[in-house]
C-alpha cells in the first residue's frame, strides 16, 4: 500500500476549533429548547376547553339530579335590561293565580313543604307577577327538584328565563315541557316567541304550526304565525292565518288590524280600509288602525278611496 504523505498537526487545528464551537452552540440550543418545552405545555393545558367560558353551561337545569333538601343554584344576575319586544311578537298575558306570599317577603311567610310541588308553582306565579324573575326561576327549580317532569313548572321557568333575556335556556325548558304535555299548545307558542327573539323565523313558524296542530282553536298561535309570515314577506299566508283568528274570535282587534296590513301588502287597499274600520268599530281607541286608515285616506295616496269619512 502506498504511503501517503502526512500533513503536519498544526494544519488540522483550525478545523477542530470550528467543529468544537459548532458542537457547543448546538448543545446550548438543545438545552434552551428543553427548558422552554414544559412551560409551553403548561400554557396549553391551562387553556379552557371549548364552551367552558360560558357561565350558563351548567344552568340549563340547575336542580336536576340533586336531592330535594339541597339549596338551589341561584342563576347569575342579568347585566343589562331586556330590550323592548319587537313588533313582530304579541305580549302573552301571564295567567292569574291566587296570591301566595313569597318566601323573601319576610319572616311571616309560611314555610313551603319540601315535597309540595303545587306550592312552589303558586309562589313562582306570585313572584313572577311581582317582577321577581330570579325568584320565580328559583322556586320553579325547587319544585323541579321534587318532580323533574312537571310540565307546568318547566313552562313557567322557561317564561321567567324568557323575560330575563336567557332565550337559549328558555328554549330548553319549553322543549322539555312540550315533550311531556303532548296536548298543550303553550310550550310550542313560547318556543316560537323565543325563536323570533333569536331571529329564527322559520323555526318560529314551525313552532306555531305545532301549537296549532295541538289546538286548532288557539288564537295566539294563528296571530303569531301570521306575523311571522308577514315578516318573511308572505302576506297571502299571513292573511289566511288572520282569517282563522277572526273566525275563532270575530271581535279580536289584533286580527282585524294585521289582516289590514296583509291586505295592504297585497295592494288591496279597499279591503285594508274595511279591516281598519272594523277594528275601530270594535275598539275606537286602537291607534295603529286609526293611523293606517288616515294614511290610506290621504288625497292622492290610494286612488278611489274617499278621504271624507
Amino acid at each position: 500500500m502506498r504511503n501517503l504523505p502526512r500533513r503536519p498537526w498544526h494544519h488540522a487545528r483550525p478545523f477542530i476549533g470550528t467543529a468544537c464551537r459548532d458542537v457547543i452552540v448546538m448543545l446550548l440550543m438543545a438545552i434552551a429548547i428543553s427548558e422552554a418545552m414544559p412551560t409551553r405545555c403548561d400554557d396549553l393545558s391551562a387553556q379552557p376547553a371549548a364552551g367552558a367560558s360560558d357561565p350558563f353551561v351548567r344552568e340549563l337545569h340547575p336542580l336536576r339530579g340533586q336531592a330535594g333538601n339541597q339549596p338551589p343554584q341561584t342563576p347569575p344576575p342579568v347585566a343589562a335590561a331586556l330590550p323592548p319586544r319587537p313588533a313582530t311578537t304579541l305580549p302573552i298575558p301571564f295567567p292569574e293565580a291566587a296570591a301566595v306570599p313569597h318566601p323573601s317577603m319576610g319572616p311571616a311567610s309560611p314555610a313551603v313543604p319540601p315535597d309540595d310541588v303545587e306550592s312552589y308553582l303558586r309562589q313562582a306565579l306570585e313572584a313572577r307577577r311581582q317582577g321577581d324573575l330570579e325568584g320565580a326561576v328559583e322556586l320553579c327549580s325547587r319544585g323541579l327538584a321534587v318532580d323533574p317532569d312537571h310540565p307546568e313548572l318547566l313552562l313557567r321557568r322557561g317564561i321567567a328565563w324568557f323575560h330575563l333575556g336567557m332565550f337559549g335556556i328558555a328554549t330548553e325548558d319549553f322543549a322539555d315541557a312540550a315533550a311531556i304535555a303532548y296536548d298543550d299548545p303553550r310550550p310550542e307558542l313560547w318556543r316560537g316567541l323565543t325563536a323570533v327573539e333569536r331571529g329564527r323565523g322559520l323555526e318560529a313558524v314551525s313552532a306555531y304550526s305545532e301549537a296549532i296542530r295541538r289546538d286548532r282553536t288557539y288564537l295566539l298561535a294563528y296571530l303569531n304565525r301570521g306575523l311571522a309570515y308577514l315578516q318573511a314577506g308572505e302576506a297571502e299566508k299571513a292573511e289566511r292565518d288572520f282569517d282563522h283568528a277572526i273566525r275563532h274570535d270575530p271581535r279580536d282587534v289584533r286580527a282585524w288590524f294585521h289582516r289590514g296590513v296583509a291586505a295592504t301588502r297585497q295592494r288591496r287597499f279597499a279591503d285594508a280600509v274595511r279591516c281598519y274600520e272594523t277594528a275601530l268599530r270594535i275598539d275606537p281607541k286602537h291607534e295603529p288602525s286609526r293611523r293606517n286608515l288616515q294614511v290610506l285616506r290621504r288625497p292622492g295616496i290610494v286612488p278611489g278611496i274617499s278621504s271624507s269619512r
